[in-house]
Order: structure tokens, then sequence, then C-alpha cells
């Protein structure tokens, strides 16, 4: 994580840093604070499960 993303408020993080801290708990206060604690459980616990399946699973591509 760079020292800018530090830095900036989690409001004003891109959705995919942002599915990142919460794959990964970090910034957990500040995104239970924005999210809310059942939302951030949720939310979590997708990220984590999109993470997984992104690492064990070859991406797909759609022939046109």
């Amino acid at each position: 994580m760079s020292r800018s993303t530090l830095a900036l408020p989690v409001h004003r993080l891109h959705d995919e840093e942002v599915e990142r801290l919460l794959a990964t708990g970090e910034r957990r206060a500040e995104l239970t604070a924005l999210f809310g604690d059942q939302g951030y459980r949720e939310l979590s616990a997708l990220a984590r499960r999109a993470a997984a399946q992104a690492t064990s699973s070859p991406r797909r591509t759609t022939q046109a």
C-alpha cells in the first residue's frame, strides 16, 4: 500500500482498494464506521471470497 493510500480517507479510495482493504482486514475501524458492523462483515466476507476465487481459478474470457 502506498503512503498516499494510507493518507486518504476510505471514502476517497478507488473501489479496488476498498475491496482489498475489506479482504485483508486493514483499516477495519474506518471501514466499519463507513459501512456499519453488519455491512462490514458482509462486505469483507464477499471480498475474501472474491479474492480467493481470483487466485484459484484462471480468468475466463468471453468470445465474441
